[in-house]
């Protein structure tokens, strides 16, 4: 066991020593330690829903929402780096864009409704904020190797969509107005992309995403329930300026 250790902690010092062989001076020297800044510009493609099941005494209202579309991303990342290995952040995003929408209802009361109605790119509209907590990690870490920069990454967080399209409810009040619909999603992005270094504290890289959302919600009131599911599947792709 002590020869374990022993070796172990030979490696370790061996390995701090070559880091620290590099100096600031040297132009192929990097570093990411302390402070970490990033920023993310890229265009995501989105499809978003929100399944309701309305559970009268007499009879069940079910509606199904579905946002989808390419529309245009920006992220800030905020966090500490360590060892220029690992990185931590706390991330703000915000997309707009169009897409198209669906709405399907049907209504199984007395008076059987089931209604589709889709609707044009130019006429809806999706208003995006993502808050979340991550971290980036830098597997290969020789300056000699071909995929040098590569990281991965992971994003856990709350996604909300506002999405703004014509109203062709049953309900006669907001029929044919523009209205907003919110649909909430926790999320896990994971992410995967390489960064090139211009500068001793700087790099410009690329990285795609995947992105999936779920929540789940429940009411009940007297000879009444609702169900809410949502859910979100995202894809993006970004360039990204990192400190």
């Amino acid at each position: 066991m002590k020869r374990i250790i022993v070796s172990l902690l030979l490696i370790a010092s061996c390995a701090f020593a070559q880091n620290q062989t590099s100096s600031s001076s040297d132009p192929s020297y990097h570093t990411r330690r302390g402070f970490y800044f990033n920023a993310n510009l890229g265009i995501i493609y989105t499809s978003t829903t929100m399944e309701t099941t309305d559970t009268y005494e007499n009879y069940t209202y079910e509606e199904m929402n579905n946002f989808s579309g390419f529309i245009p991303h920006d992220e800030i990342r905020l966090g500490l780096s360590i060892a220029n290995i690992f990185s931590i952040y706390a991330a703000l995003g915000f997309s707009y864009g169009t897409g198209s929408y669906e709405d399907k209802q049907k209504n199984t009361g007395d008076k059987y409704e089931e209604y589709t109605f889709q609707e044009a790119e130019s006429h809806n509209d999706d208003i995006r904020f993502l808050f979340g907590l991550g971290g980036e990690f830098y597997p290969i870490q020789d300056k000699e190797k071909s995929f040098y920069g590569l990281f991965v990454g992971i994003t856990a967080g709350f996604v909300i969509d506002n999405i703004y399209h014509t109203d062709h409810s049953f309900d006669d009040i907001y029929k044919d107005e523009i209205i907003g619909l919110p649909i909430g999603n926790f999320i896990f992005r994971f992410e995967v992309g390489r960064d090139w270094w211009f500068s001793k504290r700087w790099s410009f890289g690329v990285a795609l995403n995947y992105t999936i959302g779920f929540m789940e919600e429940e009411y009940s009131y007297t000879k009444y329930e609702e169900e809410i599911s949502e859910s979100s599947h995202t894809i993006g792709l970004a360039v990204r300026m990192t400190h």
